[in-house]
């Protein structure tokens, strides 16, 4: 199975004689902002003396990729939506391009709070958002927040179509089908509850957004013909003379072990796959950090 590569302890002796270090290239905005990695403590280590430590979660060598605003790229390719894959393909800033047509003023008037509800709609719009969602998110009143949403929904008329017709076909087939073809039955759709009802319907707006996403970084890793033990993304790096081995995927992060000396090289490598295998109408672009640690991986160009 080609999953069972992600989990393989290295020896005990490679785990204290060879330089640890990870690379990181992460998937962020075309504004290349910087997207800061969690330290995370609940994965395995083979090293009883750092379980308890986060930040020196390490193998041998790794790469770290990430998708940042993945869904919100993925849902402006769904929707068709004009005025977000305009925003997207000139490289903008999207909270902030949004929020100054929002609020219709310059891109460089924009507050910090009126760029962080133009964020709120952004990704809840995939998310079938409420009023009253949205007005905790943004700490507004409800009122507010209808008037806010319902001018976001007209300025992209794109994610209305998409949701409605989303819905409607659920509601005449049972399920709903995402971009690759992956089926997710929902006959929430037909409760007499319409708490139940409106959940259905929620899930049936983001779910081929949110698989859709997963399918792209999947790709990344699929099987080799050949070698159905091996990701694609290691096979192209041996193609080019590299050492990797992949470890696991973090929701929209992949982590892999590379030799220090190779690190940077592996990075570009992998920078570049993820740039290139998504299918979207929109780019996608990626970042690259590296370190010998989690918690303190550095950014290179």
């Amino acid at each position: 199975m080609c999953g069972s590569m992600f989990y393989q302890p290295p020896s005990h002796a490679a785990r204290f004689c060879s330089r640890q270090c990870y690379v990181s290239a992460t998937h962020v905005g075309l504004n290349h902002k910087i997207v800061s990695i969690q330290p995370v403590g609940s994965y395995p280590t083979w090293d009883l003396e750092v379980e308890d430590e986060p930040h020196v979660f390490a193998l041998a060598c790794g790469v770290i990729s990430s998708n940042s605003q993945i869904e919100l790229r993925t849902g402006a390719h769904i929707s068709r939506d004009p005025g977000l894959l305009r925003a997207f393909l000139e490289g903008q800033d999207i909270h902030k391009a949004i929020a100054a047509q929002m609020y219709m003023i310059p891109m460089e008037e924009v507050t910090p709070d009126q760029r962080r509800n133009a964020k709120v709609m952004d990704f809840g719009a995939f998310y079938g958002i409420s009023a009253h969602g949205a007005s905790r998110n943004a700490s507004s009143t409800e009122e507010w927040a209808q008037g806010f949403l319902d001018d976001y929904m007209a300025r992209y008329p794109g994610i209305s179509t998409y949701s409605k017709r989303a819905i409607q076909f659920a509601t005449r087939t049972g399920y709903i089908v995402s971009p690759s073809g992956r089926k997710r039955y929902m006959f929430g759709v037909y409760a007499q509850r319409e708490a139940s009802r409106s959940h259905a319907q929620r899930a049936i707006i983001n779910m081929p957004v949110q698989e859709f996403a997963a399918y792209n970084i999947k790709k990344d890793m699929r099987c080799e013909p050949d070698d159905p033990m091996k990701a694609f993304v290691v096979a192209e790096l041996e193609r080019r003379g590299l050492t990797a081995r992949l470890l696991m995927q973090v929701h929209d992060s992949l982590l892999l072990e590379a030799p220090e000396d190779q690190a940077l090289e592996v990075g570009h490598v992998v920078q570049e796959i993820m740039e290139n295998s998504h299918q979207l109408l929109v780019p996608v672009k990626a970042e690259i950090k590296i370190g010998d640690r989690w918690g303190s991986l550095k950014e290179v160009e």
